[in-house]
Parts: structure tokens; C-alpha cells; sequence
């Protein structure tokens, strides 16, 4: 995730956006702070990241710049409880960017920290759940509920499913679709 983005060098700069990390950083002032290097929906995720672990620490008294590897790993024991292995991830990508970007000891980096990590992943995949199939007997009790309707918006969305199932479409597949309707093909006499 990490571009290339110039480290904070300048003390004044760095003071600012320290004291910002410390209270409550908004996007725009991450992405002043990572030189416009990300789009604004990643600014938005990193700086909610960041905020999320600044209070964590601030609720527990650690300093959250720089982080230590046991303040890092008392924080994955505790967003495991309620996040998934992939928002927890992202939470320690934007920890060690922070980092970084004023050139302290990334914690991420830990042995101990990859260990835990290492095996969050493995118990995550245990979680996994296979999607369940769209088949034809959803499509029958489908055309069961919707077939009835007068509603216009029923009859289409009726369209769209028999679609979706018998050319195997995703809902992307869908959304690219086109209509390219000749005069021929609806037989307009004119």
C-alpha cells in the first residue's frame, strides 16, 4: 500500500500532524499528510483506521505514535473479538504507514505481531461460508410470488432473474448489459 510517499521531515509539518493523529485526524488532513498519494475513499478508510486505533490507545493509556508491539498486539486481541481478519489487516497497513511517514520502528513488522496475525488468518478461513446457489427452485418460487403482479416493477424484476439464470449472469455481467434493439427484430410496420 505504501507509494512513493515522501516521509515528514520538516518539524513543524510533523508536529501538526502529530497532533492530529493524537486527537482526531479527517480525511483531508490524511491525505495532506500522505501527499495526495491515495484516492479519497482510501484517505477516508485510513483516517477512520487511524482514529479507531488512537482511541483504542487512549482508552487503554498507550501512546499510539510510536506504537509498541505490545500495545499493537493487545489491540489485535481486541478488535479480533468483533472485526474480520481482512478490516483487521487493513488496520495494521495504515498503523505502519503512519509510522513510516515519521520514520519510527514499524511494530507491524514484529515477529510476534506476524505470529498472531499468521494465525488469525488461519482461524478465519474456518469461518468461510459458501454462498448458496441461485437455482431453479428459487426461480420458481420467484416466478410464483412475482408472476401474478400488475406492478410493472415486479414484472421486470421477474425479466431480470430469468436473465441472471439462464445466461449464468453476475449482477456486474448484468449492469454491463445493453439493449440494442433493432426495428426489425420488433417488427415495426411503419
Amino acid at each position: 500500500m505504501k507509494k512513493d510517499i515522501p516521509k515528514i521531515a520538516e518539524p513543524d509539518e510533523a508536529n501538526r500532524f502529530k497532533g492530529l493523529l493524537r486527537s482526531s485526524i479527517g480525511s483531508q488532513e490524511f491525505a495532506d499528510m500522505t501527499a495526495n498519494c491515495y484516492s479519497r475513499s482510501t484517505n477516508l478508510a485510513m483516517s477512520k483506521d487511524w482514529r479507531t486505533f488512537n482511541e483504542f490507545c487512549q482508552r487503554h493509556r498507550h501512546p499510539s505514535l510510536p506504537a509498541t508491539e505490545a500495545t499493537l498486539l493487545e489491540f489485535i486481541e481486541h478488535t479480533r473479538q468483533t472485526k474480520k481478519f481482512s478490516s483487521v489487516r487493513r488496520y495494521l497497513v495504515t498503523i505502519s504507514l503512519v509510522h513510516y511517514l515519521f520514520d519510527y520502528k514499524d511494530p507491524t513488522r514484529s515477529r510476534q505481531v506476524g505470529l498472531v496475525m499468521n494465525q488469525l488468518k488461519i482461524a478465519s478461513y474456518t469461518k468461510v461460508k459458501q454462498t448458496t446457489p441461485f437455482t431453479s427452485e428459487h426461480l420458481a418460487e420467484l416466478h410464483k410470488l412475482l408472476s401474478s403482479s400488475d406492478e410493472k416493477k415486479d414484472c421486470r424484476d421477474l425479466a431480470i432473474y430469468f436473465l441472471l439464470y439462464e445466461c449464468a449472469l453476475k449482477r456486474r455481467d448484468l449492469k454491463s448489459l445493453t439493449a440494442r434493439i433493432s426495428l426489425k427484430m420488433m417488427k415495426v410496420t411503419v
